[in-house]
Order: C-alpha cells, then sequence, then structure tokens
C-alpha cells in the first residue's frame, strides 16, 4: 500500500481521494517532491504579484475617484 498521512483526502475503502490535479500542493507526500516544491514557490511568486498588481489597481481608482470627485489630484 502506498504511504499516506492520513490527511483528508485518505479514505478508508478507496484511499487517496486526492483530485490528481491537487497533488502537487495539497498532499503532504507530493508536496515535499523538489519538482512540486519550485512549482510551489513560483505559484506564490505569481500570487505575490498578482497581490501588487491589484494593490496598483485599487490605488489608481481612489485616485481617479478623487479626481472625478473634487476635479483635481489629490496633494
Amino acid at each position: 500500500m502506498k504511504e499516506c498521512y492520513n490527511c483528508g483526502f485518505n479514505d478508508d475503502d478507496y484511499g487517496c481521494t486526492c483530485p490528481h490535479s491537487d497533488k502537487w500542493y495539497a498532499c503532504p507526500i507530493e508536496n515535499k517532491k523538489p519538482e512540486n516544491i519550485q512549482a510551489l514557490q513560483e505559484y506564490q511568486e505569481y500570487q505575490e504579484n498578482i497581490d501588487d498588481y491589484r494593490d496598483r489597481l485599487d490605488e489608481l481608482e481612489r485616485e481617479e475617484y478623487y479626481e472625478s470627485k473634487y476635479g483635481k489630484e489629490k496633494e
């Protein structure tokens, strides 16, 4: 039987029920593999970039709102 940490995906009758597409990050065994660690790091960097982009968009929207309401940039 394949090693399992009895995570939330483990089933007594069927074994691992974790979707294959999610194993690289959700499975405690699979996410320890070097190729999956690298993929997870890349995904985290991507998410950080997306968060920075969203923050900048929010800032621009606030600036546009202020300009539309008061007719000039906030100082």
